[in-house]
């Protein structure tokens, strides 16, 4: 998917174009995640280009179903919420796909036609640079922040969270809180052969520019205190974690 909002295909043995064909009016710079299952392709975008000279941010607003085997737009879903790329990770399951934005409202839509199934739109959230996925026991898990004071090294006021949903439903399964944000989407792992799942979080914040930058105290910084944690995927029970780093 190039920015002008144009997707394209390639023989993966030879290199060769298959097909080109523009979908939306631009997609973001920061670079975002495609799904595909069977014959359906997602992505992102603006539905709009922007004007002319504008240096504004490409903000999506559009999911995009399209078919995989010439570009030919299948469906599009407006999910009433902006959405940065990055946040894109597009989780398919069964015949649905589950994605979030930077503020950790969740959508689940129908892949054959893009109809929606179910939204969660919690409340209290800070901004996060997480996703969501989805676990083969049918549960959504999303990375997210909780407000606070936004302070250097606090881009999102510092506190991080981590909550399941049921797929079919939406309802919210567990919810665990964090003293660190969270800005990385978790990781389901296995522990062995026929053994049991363990879901994995990287907590802490974002780098950013020094402090006392030329463009004025910001709120990113370059802390790096990090942890991963390990909890149960059933309950949000906290199973391990690594020392803060």
């Amino acid at each position: 998917v190039a920015w002008s909002g144009t997707a394209a295909a390639f023989n993966v043995k030879s290199g060769e174009e298959l097909w080109k064909k523009k979908f939306c009016g631009e997609v973001p710079q920061d670079p975002f995640s495609v799904g595909i299952n069977g014959d359906v392709m997602l992505a992102c975008g603006a539905a709009e280009e922007r004007p002319a000279g504008s240096l504004a941010p490409v903000i999506c607003d559009t999911v995009y179903g399209l078919y995989a085997k010439d570009g030919t737009k299948l469906w599009k879903y407006v999910p009433g919420m902006m959405f940065q790329g990055q946040n894109f990770t597009p989780a398919l399951m069964d015949d649905v796909v589950v994605f979030t934005n930077s503020k950790a409202d969740v959508c689940c839509i129908k892949l054959k036609d893009g109809s929606e199934q179910w939204k969660a739109v919690p409340k209290g959230v800070g901004r996060s640079l997480g996703g969501a996925i989805v676990g083969r026991n049918r549960l959504v898990y999303v990375a997210a922040n909780r407000p606070g004071k936004k302070l250097w090294n606090h881009p999102s006021g510092g506190k991080g969270t981590l909550r399941a949903y049921e797929l079919k439903s939406g309802a919210l399964k567990w919810e665990k809180e964090f003293d660190l944000e969270t800005h990385a989407v978790p990781s389901l792992l296995s522990t062995g052969p026929g053994g049991k799942l363990v879901l994995a979080v990287g907590l802490g914040a974002t780098p950013g520019f020094p402090e006392g930058n030329s463009f004025g105290q910001p709120l990113t910084g370059d802390q790096w205190e990090a942890q991963i944690v390990g909890l149960n995927p059933e309950t949000g029970e906290q199973l391990w974690t690594t020392e803060r780093l």
